[in-house]
C-alpha cells in the first residue's frame, strides 16, 4: 500500500481479508479508505454526458464503433483526383 496508497481494490479487498480474520479495527480503516479513494460513478458518467452532448464531434468518436466518411463531399483538403484522358 506503500507504494500505491490510493488503490481503491486493494483497500476493498484488505478489508475483506481484515473482516475474515476478525481484525475489525484494521478492516474498518480499510473500508473507510476505499470509500474515500472510490470513484464517484455519478459525478464522472454526469460529466462524460454534458460533455458528450455539447461537442457532437467527441460524441462520435466516444461510440464503441466508430466509422468516418472519409469521402465526404467538401471535406477539408479534399481533393478531385486527376483522370488520365486519351489525347
Amino acid at each position: 500500500m506503500q507504494m500505491a496508497p490510493e488503490n481503491t481494490t486493494a483497500h476493498y479487498n484488505l478489508g475483506l481479508i481484515h473482516n475474515m480474520l476478525g481484525n475489525d479495527k484494521l478492516a474498518a480503516e480499510h473500508r473507510r479508505l476505499h470509500e474515500y479513494y472510490r470513484v464517484d460513478d455519478n459525478a464522472r458518467d454526469r460529466a462524460i454526458n454534458l460533455h458528450r452532448s455539447n461537442n457532437p464531434a467527441a460524441d462520435h468518436a466516444a461510440e464503441a464503433v466508430v466509422i468516418y466518411d472519409l469521402q465526404a463531399p467538401n471535406a477539408p483538403g479534399d481533393y478531385q483526383p486527376v483522370t488520365p484522358t486519351n489525347d
